[in-house]
């Protein structure tokens, strides 16, 4: 468990990289694989800082991998009907290094510069998108039943007032030339919807963009399942995975399900890891310190059973008792953040059993999973201060 995470551009337009979750991933995960373009790379360095992503990817932590082309549905208007294709997009722009060279021009200047162009050289992997890949994505097009309870899940969340036809119809038919599409959804109220929610002029609702989301839904699940790790997801994308890949996206979402409710049990009412970064109270550079104190908690983290609930096997290490599972969640609870190293004196006064008691203050010496929650992580989240003191 929490051996690697594949995160393949999770953001939106505006914020095309979740920074906050990749903050989270690089402190529970010993390894985050993160996908860039040449328009997430830019983003990237510029809002962690070229000298912290350096620190990050030597100490294994951080894997960047570069894709050198884009994915996307061409359209194209043939004796009167729309056809659709779903097509790799690729030019001299795209590559890594004239990308990596207009960076870091413009974030330093003469040796600096050639000095960070050189370290990510080496260290930034590419790759490109495949016509396999392509082909993938186009086998879900003629999957009827999928398609339209993918049109139905994907404009419930894009234009929710929007009221689609109880027989809805979104079907892809294939010819000589591509897809056609047949379908009675109104893609201009629709539309109209969504603009009217976000606030914007442009166009977002459309087949095209809809038949974008299905098929680099179907890209992403690939290129993360071939890097043998658990991949993250946005929430369109998980939705519309969820339609008809229910076993790998159980994979895609159960890593950063488990980081988010374990965060909730052990920070009680202190911000957690995302939110802190996302909020502008933490930086990269304070991710990069939180990062090398977790070496040992990310180690005990992968040894852990996937199938049990973090929180008790947090609780079992720390006190080294095999009963925690038998006690209610309010006790529970109330050990995660008071019990851990008191006195037995004190443990015996606030009510439970001698033998419990006992047991509790047999903490074995040495190093537990609550010195990295009770010393970083919760200096890194706390917020009173200006100044992390880890």
């Amino acid at each position: 468990m929490f051996e690697r995470v594949t995160l393949d551009r999770p953001g939106d337009a505006v914020n095309p990289i979740d920074l906050g979750l990749l903050a989270e991933c690089l402190v529970f995960y010993q390894t985050v694989r993160l996908i860039v373009d040449h328009n997430t790379f830019s983003f990237l360095v510029n809002s962690c800082g070229p000298d912290q992503l350096l620190d990050l990817m030597s100490m294994g932590s951080l894997e960047i991998e570069f894709v050198e082309n884009m994915t996307g549905v061409a359209s194209r208007l043939m004796t009167g009907q729309t056809i659709y294709d779903y097509v790799n997009i690729g030019t001299g722009s795209f590559r890594y290094q004239p990308v990596a060279r207009k960076v870091f021009d413009k974030i330093a200047t003469g040796k600096k510069a050639n000095k960070y162009f050189d370290r990510f050289d080496q260290l930034v992997t590419r790759f490109s998108y495949s016509a396999e890949i392509n082909e993938a994505a186009r086998k879900d097009w003629i999957d009827d039943a999928y398609l339209r309870q993918a049109a139905q899940i994907y404009l419930g969340l894009k234009s929710p007032h929007y009221v689609p036809p109880s027989n809805l119809e979104f079907r892809m038919r294939a010819n000589s030339q591509g897809f056609s599409l047949s379908t009675n959804i109104d893609f201009a109220a629709a539309d109209a919807d969504y603009r009217a929610i976000n606030g914007t002029s442009e166009q977002h609702v459309t087949p095209s963009q809809l038949l974008v989301s299905l098929s680099d839904t179907r890209r992403d699940l690939t290129i993360g399942s071939s890097f043998g790790s658990e991949f993250a997801m946005g929430p369109v994308s998980s939705a519309i995975a969820a339609c008809k890949l229910s076993d790998l996206i159980n994979k895609a979402t159960g890593g950063k399900e488990r980081i988010s409710v374990f965060q909730e049990d052990v920070l009680d009412d202190l911000p957690n890891i995302r939110d802190a970064v996302n909020s502008g109270t933490r930086n990269f550079s304070d991710i990069v310190r939180l990062v090398e104190k977790a070496e040992r908690f990310k180690k005990w983290l992968r040894e852990q059973d996937e199938d049990e609930h973090l929180r008790k096997a947090y609780l079992r290490e720390v006190l080294h008792v095999e009963w925690v599972d038998t006690l209610p969640t309010k006790t529970l609870r109330w050990l995660l953040f008071t019990a851990a190293g008191l006195p037995l004196s004190v443990l015996a006064s606030v009510g439970l059993g001698a033998a419990d008691a006992f047991l509790l203050d047999r903490v074995i010496k040495g190093w537990k999973p609550n010195q990295f929650i009770e010393g970083p992580l919760k200096d890194f989240v706390r917020h009173t201060t200006g100044i992390i003191t880890l």
